[in-house]
């Protein structure tokens, strides 16, 4: 009977791993597709690069609102993970990639 129990438990926490895994890929995709790298910013000069990477800073400061702003600057300034930012402001993950969508969505309609 122990060994059913047992069983039991370390297959619900495999699976729960697999899902836990598979939910944290999705994520990493939607990401990707959210903000897609361009190949042709590599090749462009490094003053046109630093005056977009300022006119960013200035949108975030002056027309991006609380909580995006802060999970902006927490992902992009500090490099934190999407669980460490949910972590630090005390919400889900799903909540912290929403915001983040939100902010760059409205970044990308000020360019």
């Amino acid at each position: 009977m122990t060994g059913s129990k047992t069983e039991a438990y370390l297959m619900s926490a495999v699976r729960n791993g697999c899902l836990n895994h598979i939910r944290k890929m999705q994520l990493r995709e939607r990401f990707k597709h959210l903000h897609p790298l361009d190949e042709a910013d590599e090749s462009r000069p490094l003053d046109e690069v630093l005056a977009e990477l300022d006119q960013i800073n200035a949108i975030v400061e002056e027309q991006i609102e609380e909580p995006q702003r802060t999970i902006f600057r927490l992902r992009f300034d500090e490099e934190l993970t999407f669980q460490q930012i949910a972590t630090r402001l005390d919400m889900s993950v799903g909540t912290v990639f929403k915001y983040l969508r939100q902010c760059i969505n409205r970044i990308k309609s000020l360019i």
